[in-house]
């Protein structure tokens, strides 16, 4: 049996190895981009915070045993309610565009619960990834929605992404020039309407881009109207799982960033879709030009579905958030996420 000063000398060992321990796992968010491509490191930014949670329990350990418990029941408690706590909507209740995005896990998504969703929060733009065109057609036929260009799933599955465009919406004159593109043709290859759904070729999966050159939208002030380019991508980054794949999503998430930018010279864009990635990993912080539409507190997480801790779905714009949510769709290990967001008119 050990004595008192035993115990307080294990008590501070302990504290010590998980301090330390914790502090470097959370330090792993702000190593240099180049390390990223390291086995297992983006793993361990994606969940930097459970170290900084350690770090802290550790160094509260050693001043005092029950202390420790009651500082880390406390910051499991912040976690877990941070992302449940909404944030004030700044813009009136008319919002000018709502998004929405899901991966349908290969198509494997319950189409009738994708259309109970697209049902429910009628969206204007909608990105689906991992989709496939069986899935297209079926959500399409059920909604009326319109999808901008066809589902090439590739070899894997896991390339198909689309843009659906809401014919009832704000985004509706889209939904005008698909129909006026040839199905036979690639949408690229049509010139006058090259706009519709042209692939930014920036991933190894399909993203989608629709570019709206001087599109209405009524602004946050009642009444008010403005002409606002915008362009929206429907985004899939390649998951880090391997080393070949580690260097292709530190790349694309580069990439990413700068096609934003440059985009962002003269239009507002908007990023939306599985990313593969968290705020903890340096490369998302690299859109500082943008802002993550979460709706809450905290950014709430998206994966695993059945119990989320990480947030790998972003929708990501230059324009101004509002309301924002996440939603669950059986048959897929990611939960959908929405938003609503407002543009000004560049000067």
């Amino acid at each position: 049996m050990m004595r008192p000063p035993q115990l307080a000398r294990s008590r501070t060992i302990i504290g010590a190895i998980l301090a330390v321990g914790g502090l470097v796992w959370t330090s792993t968010a702000l190593w240099p981009k180049a390390t990223e491509v390291l086995p297992g490191l983006p793993a361990l930014q994606a969940s930097a915070f459970v170290g900084g949670i350690l770090a802290v329990f550790g160094l509260a350990l050693i001043v005092r045993a029950r202390r420790a418990l009651a500082v880390l029941a406390v910051m499991v408690l912040v976690v877990v309610i941070a992302p449940r706590i909404g944030t004030l909507n700044w813009f009136g209740p008319d919002p000018n565009v709502r998004v929405m995005a899901l991966n349908t896990a290969l198509g494997n998504a319950d189409d009738g619960a994708i259309v109970d969703r697209l049902r429910e929060l009628q969206p204007d733009l909608v990105s689906l990834s991992e989709t496939t065109p069986d899935e297209i057609r079926r959500v399409t036929a059920a909604t009326g929605f319109v999808a901008m260009s066809n589902a090439e799933p590739g070899s894997g599955g896991a390339d198909g992404v689309v843009l659906l465009a809401n014919p009832d919406g704000r985004l509706a004159s889209l939904v005008t020039q698909a129909e006026k593109v040839d199905p036979e043709k690639k949408p690229e290859a049509n010139h006058e309407y090259a706009d519709v759904a042209r692939d930014a070729d920036v991933t190894r999966f399909q993203m989608p881009t629709v570019y709206t050159p001087s599109w209405h939208f009524r602004g946050s002030r009642a009444g008010a109207v403005a002409e606002v380019p915008v362009t929206f991508a429907g985004v899939h980054v390649v998951a880090p799982v391997g080393s070949e794949d580690r260097k292709a999503w530190d790349e694309e998430l580069e990439g990413l960033q700068s096609w934003t930018a440059q985009r962002n010279r003269t239009t507002d864009v908007v990023l939306m879709g599985d990313f593969n990635a968290t705020r903890w990993h340096p490369r998302m912080r690299d859109f500082s030009n943008t802002t993550d539409c979460t709706g809450h507190a905290a950014a709430r997480p998206t994966w695993p579905a059945f119990a989320p801790v990480i947030r790998l779905d972003h929708i990501l714009t230059t324009g101004s958030c509002g309301e924002a949510g996440t939603f669950r769709v059986s048959g897929t290990d990611h939960l959908g996420v929405w938003a609503d967001i407002a543009f000004r008119k560049k000067d």
